[in-house]
């Protein structure tokens, strides 16, 4: 198991990374940045090989890019929506994401 793309949300003061198995799927986790939650799997079905991550907690949201299957995907921060694809075709690996806030 490989961790990578780490990304705050300073909000609601939690910690996110993805974590990729070979083979198989990868998946996303979470921490409380106090420690009180030390692991917490986050997001653990409908993602390939998910990469760079992105938190926009303004908008309750944080984005990945899943290279193995090429899509940006994204789910909500309070659990409700777990796994949507926000930009489907047109990607060839992506690999890493940032987020602008405006």
């Amino acid at each position: 198991n490989n961790a990578s793309g780490l990304a705050l949300d300073l909000v609601n003061r939690k910690i996110y990374w993805v974590v990729w198995v070979d083979p198989g799927p990868g998946k996303i986790q979470r921490a409380n940045l106090d420690g009180t939650i030390m692991v917490e799997d986050f997001i653990t079905a409908g993602v390939t090989t998910p990469w760079g991550l992105a938190v926009d907690a303004a908008r309750g949201k944080i984005y990945w890019a899943d290279w193995g299957s090429d899509k940006i995907q994204r789910a909500n921060l309070d659990g409700t929506i777990m796994v949507e694809d926000f930009i489907a075709t047109g990607l060839e690996y992506p690999y890493r994401l940032a987020l602008g806030i405006w």
